[in-house]
């Protein structure tokens, strides 16, 4: 125990005093709000594939994938499928037309762009349920973190949840976007060789794929745990979610160009398919190696007795992980709450200075309240798959206002509060009936987009007509631009 704690700690603080360096170095580089929130949308695809994938690999589905594999096998997997299906959505349904928004307009969040689409009460719903969805992904990080630090420090739980919230905190405050992406960049790459190996090691000790398939249950193998509604409606949902994510419309925002845009996107969505798969089979040898072992704790158990090396890798994937996202939810959150609330409705003529202030304070405000949050709930998968399926609602409300032409602003208010309203309380409520929140949500959304759009008189409606004149206007800068 004493080697791997010495290692672990060595690379923890190494590692901890470069992410906090590059944050502090950023701080003094963000002289505006462009750079502090898009980048000044001129990232290239290693840092937006960096920062989409890094974004997509939470560190709290990592060791929950590992901690479901242990439990009851590869049905974790639908998480990372979702957002496979979701960046191809995305980047046929969204992409072009929340570039144009930012390129036309100078939008910097989705909310605006969903006012421009529909209205202005839409572009408040619209913040409610994107700034609701990432400070609950936020919570879950700090989790992720103390579910390995706080056995091998010896450590309560508690206050390795506190220590590990306020250092994310701090790194949302003084980062920007493109100290983000340029963290990720060394995040994605500790955490894909990482995992990769403690994957194959662990694999390797259990004596193989065949003997892992011939040891566990038939059900370990059976992608649709609990039950085909569940699974399918968790992985369908991260994918709707994923057409109205932020992460997502981001790295549109701050790509140099359309081609970066799509080129990144689709090597992210790429790097997930091997990835998909290291946390859950790490969970499986486990399983047959050390039965009795605590689920929660699997990814550094199995790990470490292997070596007290691959331990401490192990927790350091963990912590590329958690460190990729953390800081990444609870800033894109914010951004959303200072874009589209603050400087929209609180102080319309803020200035710059006023503006990043504000945002800084929320963070510091948000970042606590939701890492209490998160340290009272225990389920790490539940948590983020019942954030996506919350946002799902507003996924599929996009799609039909991009794709159905008769699409009304009332179709479009109605389905997002009322099908918001349904998933954050089948949610909370602990997914009544064990119905996944993603069914009764994408019900009641579908059924009032067209109870409230068919009777429209009109064959185009105004948010739809609005859409093809933006996306013409952008083609044609995007041509002139040689992009």
């Amino acid at each position: 125990m004493g080697s791997i704690m010495n290692i672990t700690l060595t690379l923890t603080l190494a590692y901890l005093v470069v992410m906090l360096g590059f944050s502090f170095y950023y701080s003094r580089r963000n002289v505006g709000t462009k750079d502090y929130f898009i980048a000044k949308g001129d990232l290239g695809v290693v840092m937006v594939t960096s920062l989409i994938f890094a974004e997509i690999i939470a560190g709290a589905v990592t060791v929950g994938a590992a901690t479901t594999g242990f439990t009851t096998g590869l049905s974790s997997v639908w998480v990372n499928w979702g957002c496979m299906v979701g960046i191809v959505l995305f980047l046929l349904i969204s992409a072009n037309f929340f570039r144009a928004m930012n390129r036309i307009k100078g939008a910097m969040t989705i909310p605006i762009c969903y006012e421009y689409l529909f209205s202005r009460r839409c572009r408040l719903v619209m913040l409610f349920v994107t700034v609701l969805s990432y400070l609950i992904l936020f919570s879950t990080q700090p989790v992720a973190v103390a579910s390995i630090f706080s056995g091998i420090l010896g450590v309560d739980k508690t206050v390795v949840i506190w220590v590990c919230g306020i250092i994310f905190v701090l790194m949302a405050i003084f980062s920007g976007l493109k100290g983000i992406a340029v963290m990720n960049i060394i995040n994605s790459l500790l955490l894909y060789i990482g995992m990769t190996m403690v994957a194959f090691q662990s694999v390797k000790q259990a004596g193989g794929l065949g003997v892992i398939h011939a040891t566990l249950p038939s059900t370990y193998f059976d992608v649709f745990q609990p039950d085909f509604a569940t699974a399918f409606g968790g992985g369908i949902a991260t994918a709707f979610a994923t057409i109205a994510g932020s992460s997502y419309a981001n790295a549109a925002f701050a790509a140099k160009s359309r081609k970066v845009n799509y080129i990144s996107q689709g090597l992210a969505g790429l790097l997930l398919i091997p990835f998909s798969f290291l946390a859950p089979l790490v969970g499986m040898a486990g399983k047959v190696l050390m039965p009795d072992s605590a689920a929660g704790g699997i990814l550094y158990t199995m790990a470490n007795s292997i070596s007290p090396f691959l331990g401490a890798l192990a927790c350091m994937a963990v912590l590329a992980a958690c460190f990729s996202t953390g800081p990444s939810f609870l800033f894109l959150g914010i951004t959303n709450l200072t874009r589209d609330l603050y400087r929209e409705f609180i102080r319309p003529d803020a200035t710059e200075k006023q503006e990043l202030r504000w945002h800084k304070t929320m963070t510091a405000i948000a970042g606590i309240a939701f890492v209490y949050f998160g340290s009272t709930n225990s389920s790490l998968l539940t948590q983020i798959l019942g954030a996506f399926q919350i946002r799902s609602v507003v996924g599929i409300t996009l799609a039909f206002g991009i794709l159905w032409p008769k699409m009304t602003e009332k179709s479009a208010f109605w389905s997002m509060l009322l099908g918001g309203i349904v998933a954050t309380f089948w949610f909370f409520a602990g997914n009544p009936f064990g119905v996944a929140p993603f069914w009764p949500a994408a019900l009641v959304t579908v059924v009032i987009v067209f109870a409230a759009s068919i009777t429209s008189k009109e064959a185009f409606s105004p948010g739809y007509l609005r859409y093809k004149e933006i996306m013409k206007e952008a083609d044609v800068l995007e041509a002139e631009s040689g992009h």
